[in-house]
Order: structure tokens, then C-alpha cells, then sequence
């Protein structure tokens, strides 16, 4: 099922705090819709997300990877939600080794299936 933000409006969130923007993205999303996001507690660590949310505390809204494979965590889409780019960057001028050439590839190949 997909959830609608205003199914989750009025519940008590967990967020990221400080300038990690997948929490700006939290408010960012919330206020589009014309709402202000419940949170009952900030962190810095994404291991006190998941153990108040697997506590029953409250919920968080996340990017699904962070959070999917977590068996205790039940993860589910968000109808208004937009895409989150992502980027990898590093200085061209530096040689790498080619594991690091192997990563990219990976990764390419797998955000390409999101």
C-alpha cells in the first residue's frame, strides 16, 4: 500500500537533525502539503531512528534504503514524496584503485533500478 502524508500527519516522528538532508527533506515534504511534521525527538544517528522506531515510539520518514532491511521495520511508500539524488564525487585527478572503479559501476546499475 501507499500512504498518503496526510495519513501519517498528525503522527509522533523521529528525525535527523542538524544539516543531514534527508531531514530537510522530512519538512520540506511536509510543509509542500501545507502540514508541519509531529517530531517528539531530533538525533544525529540513524541507530536511534530505528531503535525508537523499533520500540514503537514513534515513526520517521527516510529514505526506504536506510531502513529497509531492517527485519523489525516495516517500510512503506509515500504517494507525495519526490526523488532523492543521490551523488558520489571524488577528485578526478587522483588515481583510485579498482575496486573503487567496481563500486561505481555497481552503484550506477543499481540506482538505475530505483
Amino acid at each position: 500500500k501507499i500512504f498518503s502524508i496526510y495519513d501519517i500527519k498528525d503522527e509522533p516522528l523521529i528525525g535527523l537533525s542538524g544539516l543531514d538532508p534527508k531531514h530537510n527533506q522530512t519538512v520540506l515534504l511536509y510543509e509542500k502539503n501545507g502540514l508541519h511534521p509531529n517530531f517528539i525527538h531530533e538525533t544525529k544517528q540513524v541507530s536511534s531512528v530505528r531503535q525508537m522506531v523499533r520500540s514503537g515510539l514513534c515513526s520517521s520518514v527516510q529514505p526506504r534504503q536506510s531502513m529497509e532491511n531492517d527485519p523489525d521495520i516495516i517500510t512503506v511508500p509515500i504517494d507525495e514524496s519526490d526523488k532523492i539524488y543521490l551523488r558520489i564525487i571524488w577528485n578526478k585527478d587522483i588515481r583510485h584503485k579498482k575496486a573503487f572503479d567496481d563500486f561505481i559501476t555497481f552503484a550506477r546499475k543499481y540506482f538505475e533500478n530505483i
